[in-house]
């Protein structure tokens, strides 16, 4: 099926092409589905003839199906803030989250979600939020937490239950399943089954792309007869570097503390990063094929994929 390729302007993506694709338009609200990658760069797709040994053969099809937006940029270089700008379409500036350790988002922001509530939808998050407190939230800590004292490193543990205060489920969407590798806070599980509509940690085994995937047609079967807003939020191909087994049997063991050291771990991150872009590649594809197939013949549904930052290497 060929799809026409329209700009969400709300939607604020990039150092990645991003790629936004419409079924045909049938009377009714459009389904909206953000697909967002982690640390994919702007020439981390084969389409844009940056690095030879980069294959994306999936998106590049999709790309080559509509409108390759090139000069888009993302309102920040660092994860938290930017996802905040796409999830409130504003300037994190204006609420102070200027970097990670600005978390978490304030709860009084306005977001996507809340609006499209207003207009009936049903909104679902999967994957990394990364809009709660974490380890570098001292300044948060120190203001409704003053009783944690921050370790000889600088950070602050925080209690687990402030993790769910500034959830997804706390940003105006109604069911999620948000987290990044095995564990995750889930109204409902792989299977479509509901779960508790606030919230309990299910423990997934398993490729996280591939977990969040599930998660994500899961869903779509709960909800594709009613207007829905998908953001799902891939925990890759961010470090760390864990391809599943079938991917490659030479593949180097992913670099220990990447994150930290990035440029010690430079060779063996390249390696690694260009034989898990494909898969990326193409578990993004079973994800969009798997959409269309059960949704355009329900009403129009519209798809933005993009990344939030960079990565390690150009």
């Amino acid at each position: 099926m060929k799809y026409n390729f329209t700009l969400l302007t709300t939607l604020l993506l990039a150092p990645l092409a991003v790629l936004h694709a419409a079924a045909p338009r049938p009377a009714g609200k459009p389904n909206i589905i953000v697909i967002l990658t982690d640390d994919q760069g702007y020439a981390d797709l084969s389409c844009q003839r940056q690095v030879p040994d980069i294959k994306t053969p999936n998106l590049d099809f999709l790309a080559g199906q509509g409108v390759r937006l090139t000069a888009g940029y993302v309102t920040a270089p660092q994860c938290s803030p930017s996802r905040a700008g796409l999830i409130t379409g504003r300037y994190q500036q204006k609420f102070g989250l200027d970097n990670i350790a600005d978390d978490p988002m304030p709860l009084e922001e306005q977001t996507i979600p809340e609006r499209l509530k207003k207009a009936g939808y049903v909104s679902g998050q999967v994957g990394k939020w990364h809009l709660e407190p974490n380890a570098t939230s001292v300044k948060w800590a120190r203001k409704n937490l003053p009783q944690i004292k921050p370790s000889k490193n600088g950070r602050v543990e925080i209690p687990g239950q402030y993790y769910k205060m500034y959830s997804a489920l706390a940003q105006g969407f109604d069911e999620c399943f948000q987290g990044e590798d095995h564990s995750y806070l889930a109204t409902f599980d792989c299977d479509g089954n509901t779960l508790d509509p606030h919230g309990t940690i299910v423990k997934q085994p398993g490729y996280r792309l591939e977990t969040q995937t599930a998660a994500a047609l899961a869903f779509l079967k709960r909800h594709h007869d009613q207007p829905f807003f998908l953001y799902l939020a891939y925990y890759g191909p961010h470090v760390p570097l864990e391809p599943p087994r079938n991917i490659s049997p030479d593949s180097p063991e992913r670099c220990p503390n990447a994150a930290a050291t990035p440029s010690r771990c430079f060779p063996r991150l390249t390696t690694v990063s260009v034989k898990l872009l494909p898969r990326s590649d193409n578990i993004i594809s079973i994800t969009i094929r798997s959409c269309f197939s059960r949704l355009t013949t329900v009403r129009r549904s519209r798809l933005l994929v993009g990344s939030p930052r960079r990565i390690y290497y150009r």
